[in-house]
């Protein structure tokens, strides 16, 4: 079963937690970590 879209915060304001499976790491070098962070300030 799918999960509902979380609400919008009015203060735009959220706080992003990330995991990664068995403790592998998650970016590579700093063009991943440019990358990601590029995504979400779009």
């Amino acid at each position: 079963m799918p999960k509902t879209a979380r609400k919008k915060s009015k203060t735009n304001i959220y706080h992003v937690d990330i995991r990664s499976i068995n403790q592998q790491n998650i970016f590579v070098d700093d063009v991943d970590n440019g990358k990601f962070i590029a995504t979400l300030a779009r």
